[in-house]
């Protein structure tokens, strides 16, 4: 490879990051104005009673998001990482990222309902934030 070739490389390589740059800040700008429509149709709903609304191009609804966080505090910490040992996943949990610990906790949830324990307590983990976003179905 010549100089010159190596310089144009560069070159491009400068110029596709720029790219991608200004691709991510638009799909942030994008990103925020689907957020905004969303609240407002999210608002819509809850003041007039609804719990989803069939439009048409498909059915737009309230769904209800539970989140929980990796705890903080030392002893927290080591309870859950306790709890996760006498799962026998703490290997392949020790660094939980938070899709896959919020589809964990809704696993546990899930089995604790099912075996009646309403009173069920993740050891370490706090209680879940619930939140309501819209979600949508395409229409057929």
């Amino acid at each position: 490879m010549q100089i010159e070739d190596l310089d144009a490389l560069c070159m491009k390589i400068q110029e596709a990051r720029e790219v991608v740059k200004d691709l991510g800040e638009q799909k942030k700008s994008a990103q925020s104005h689907v957020d905004r429509l969303e609240y407002e149709l999210l608002e819509f709903l809850k003041e007039t009673n609804r719990k989803n609304y069939s439009g048409p191009n498909g059915l737009f609804y309230i769904n209800h998001r539970m989140s929980v966080k990796v705890p903080k505090e030392e002893e927290k910490r080591k309870e859950f990482f306790w709890y996760l040992r006498e799962k026998g996943i703490y290997d392949n949990m020790i660094t939980v990222n938070s899709a896959t610990l919020n589809a964990f906790y809704k696993d546990e949830i899930d089995a604790a309902r099912e075996r009646g324990d309403v009173d069920f307590a993740m050891p370490g983990i706090g209680e879940p934030t619930v939140s309501e976003v819209i979600a949508f179905k395409k229409g057929k």
